[in-house]
């Protein structure tokens, strides 16, 4: 039985996203050990891309501006919640 394998293009991911998915990639395969997934040389370039993660890491969050945009992020976050959870109040009413 074929079976279809998701790609995912790390292209279309944000910076702090990035950082985010190598991490947790490289945790996945050394939980699950890369031989027995047949993963070894994509593990290994995995595990080499980690010391430049760490400095991408490192200047998202001592960048000023960074810091400034994780700020107003988390704000839309919260103006989002409310609007979506305002749409479904207001749908809860019966006036016309």
């Amino acid at each position: 039985m074929p079976q279809k394998l998701n790609r995912l293009t790390l292209k279309n991911l944000r910076n702090n996203e990035y950082t985010i998915f190598v991490n947790q990639l490289a945790q996945i395969a050394v939980k699950y050990q890369p031989e027995t997934l047949h993963l070894t040389k994509s593990f290994q370039k995995v595990n080499a891309m980690l010391p430049a993660i760490a400095k991408i890491k490192a200047q998202e969050t001592s960048s000023v501006l960074s810091n400034q945009l994780h700020d107003l992020d988390n704000e839309r976050d919260t103006l989002f919640d409310a609007i979506v959870a305002h749409a479904k109040t207001m749908s809860k009413l019966n006036l016309p």
